[in-house]
Formats: structure tokens, C-alpha cells, sequence
């Protein structure tokens, strides 16, 4: 994987891992706008993700998986 989140300030790092830690039901489009909105920067989702995923507070994407699937 490309390490891209390098390039970030250190302000917007700290603050990607804030909304991460505080709202985890956010996902990278929505702190995408929420960064966009607070330092008018657009900045892709898999920045984010490399910096939430980095930090280790990454979540399992896509459908959730329940005991009756494999019943």
C-alpha cells in the first residue's frame, strides 16, 4: 500500500483520528466533507482511510455477517 498520508499536516491527521475515535460510525466520505467543510481541502477517501487504517482504528467494511448466514 501506498503511504500517502505522509503529505498531511500533522493538524488534520490529529484531526482525522479525533472524529475517528469520537464518531467511529462515520465513515471516509463523511469526514471527507467534514474535512472539506473545516480546511477547505478536499481530500480522498483512501487518504483517510490510510490514516485511520495507520492508526489501527480501521473497521471491517461491507455487509455484516450473522451465525444464521451459516446455519
Amino acid at each position: 500500500m501506498k503511504k500517502d498520508y505522509y503529505k498531511l499536516s500533522p493538524e488534520i491527521r490529529d484531526f482525522i483520528l479525533a472524529q475517528a475515535k469520537e464518531r467511529p460510525e462515520l465513515g471516509c466520505r463523511k469526514l471527507a466533507g467534514r474535512i472539506e467543510q473545516e480546511f477547505k481541502l478536499k481530500l480522498s477517501k483512501y487518504s483517510i482511510n490510510a490514516v485511520i487504517k495507520h492508526a489501527g482504528l480501521s473497521k471491517a467494511a461491507g455487509r455484516p455477517v450473522f451465525a444464521s448466514d451459516f446455519a
